[in-house]
């Protein structure tokens, strides 16, 4: 049997497809109309894969071991639909590569029988989508292999194959059709095993014409919005769990969660699983969940603000906010205003501010003499924000919480700081205030932007309000 050339190869094979990924984040965003129109298919798979190359810092891994890792990362930054999915087959390889010889044959076998485990991953899977293409990927793969018993050979043919199958997916579903456009979520798999190939098989370059297919790079990007037929997500809230050692079965789990809400995919193994729902009550499904293990990963994204902007952006200018400002739900999608949670602790469970607990559960808690506390927003959920929030907006105003009642704003600015992109761009401002008042201002600053104000004039005026705000303590 032919033998993996070696660990290293694999390596920067998987490198190079999760960085191929990466460089079409914003092409991908931008053709993302399945299952909801909110842009982020692009952003989620590339958090997937970045998570991937920071996690595989050391290369003297054995075969096993590397897939292990891969399969690990995966889980952890996997987000989104596509992106779980994703997950669930890198988990599902790792389980079956494991349990074998390490040779190029077991490889093959089990990319191509971790499909199944994609597809059970859904309580209704589609075809035109990111499954299609896994699937044909896979297949021939092993027919090739099995053929030439040459893993090379294998990968080109299989991509080949791949690419077609990704230019099926606007022939697929519906909402491709009239949009003209092949699925997200299967072009950043062919990125991937594209990426993978060609750095496998080293100067061996596939003959498939890739101009061939409708690329979002041949659109002006200001007509995107009046090309792109979309409906609005039937559920309000993208969210996303991940379980340690959880107590139910998986089959048993989607029994529980399926009346919650829909896009239900749940990936991972018995050390770990990770839950995708689309729901308007994700503090129900953390009630539900806390029952059946330890969460230790929580993650809710306002996806009906996503859509709204993605159909409709009212300004150039972003307003991200804290989960401190007092502001309703109707009010910030009617603004369209970001607001990054605070993470609450009661006890030993931790929840998303005004997310995952809500005046009832708190209450609740609070009469079991649990104790609580308050922390800052997570980095990966600022990072996250902020990743999505540049390609959409040319400004992004922040307005956080009183840095002197909070670590919020030093988190804020280091975390601009960090990313270099960001410079002169986002403009964070301390409220110097909490509450009720910290809403207030954040609803002033909402009122400037809608009189369509130079970003130096919303500055300015916003300067001179929070000049004259000071603490009696």
């Amino acid at each position: 049997m032919e033998k993996v050339k070696s660990e290293d190869r694999l390596l920067e094979s998987i490198i190079a497809g999760a960085q191929k990924v990466i460089n079409g984040k914003d092409e991908l965003n931008k053709i993302n109309v399945f299952p909801v129109a909110d842009g982020d298919t692009g952003s989620n798979l590339a958090s997937l894969m970045q998570t991937i190359i920071d996690n595989l810092s050391n290369n003297n891994y054995s075969t096993n071991l590397l897939f292990d890792e891969v399969a690990s990362a995966a889980l952890i930054g996997a987000r989104g639909n596509s992106g779980i999915i994703f997950a669930q087959y890198l988990n599902a390889v790792s389980d079956y590569y494991s349990v074998y010889e390490t040779n190029l044959e077991i490889l093959v076998l089990a990319f191509n029988r971790a499909v199944k485990s994609a597809y059970d991953s859904l309580i209704e899977p589609k075809e035109g989508t990111i499954l299609s293409v896994m699937k044909r990927w896979a297949e021939v793969l092993l027919i090739t292999f099995k053929e030439s018993t040459s893993f090379e050979k294998a990968l080109l043919e299989a991509k080949g194959e791949a690419w077609k199958a990704l230019k099926e997916t606007q022939f697929q579903m519906s909402i491709l059709k009239k949009n003209k456009l092949v699925d997200s979520g299967a072009k950043g798999f062919y990125y991937f095993i594209s990426g993978f190939t060609d750095a496998y098989c080293g100067e061996k370059v596939s003959k498939i014409q890739e101009g061939l297919i409708p690329s979002i790079k041949e659109l002006n990007t200001e007509d995107i919005k009046e090309h792109f037929i979309s409906e609005a997500p039937k559920n309000r809230y993208c969210s996303e769990f991940i379980i340690k050692e959880p107590l139910k079965q998986e089959k048993d789990l989607k029994e529980s969660l399926r009346r919650w809400g829909d896009s239900l995919v749940i990936a991972g193994n018995k050390k770990q699983i990770k839950i995708h729902i689309h729901t308007n009550h994700p503090e129900n499904i953390l009630a539900l969940l806390e029952k059946t293990g330890t969460i230790i990963y929580q993650k809710v994204d306002d996806m009906q603000l996503q859509y709204e902007i993605s159909q409709n952006r009212k300004s150039s200018i972003a307003i991200v906010t804290d989960s401190v400002a007092d502001l309703s739900a109707d009010f910030i999608l009617e603004n369209q205003i970001f607001v990054l949670p605070l993470n609450v602790s009661v006890g030993e469970q931790a929840f998303l501010d005004k997310l995952t607990i809500n005046p009832q559960i708190f209450s609740e808690k609070y009469n079991k003499n649990l104790k609580m506390t308050t922390s800052q927003p997570s980095i990966q959920s600022v990072d996250s924000l902020f990743s999505f929030l540049e390609g959409k907006y040319e400004h992004i105003i922040v307005i956080s919480v009183s840095s002197k009642l909070s670590g919020t704003y030093q988190l804020l600015n280091q975390r601009i700081t960090a990313k270099k992109s960001l410079e002169n761009r986002v403009h964070l401002i301390d409220s110097k205030l909490n509450s009720v008042a910290q809403g207030l201002l954040v609803k002033q600053v909402a009122k400037l932007i809608s009189e369509e104000r130079s970003i130096e004039s919303v500055l300015n005026e916003t300067e001179k309000i929070t000049d004259r705000i000071f603490f009696l303590w």
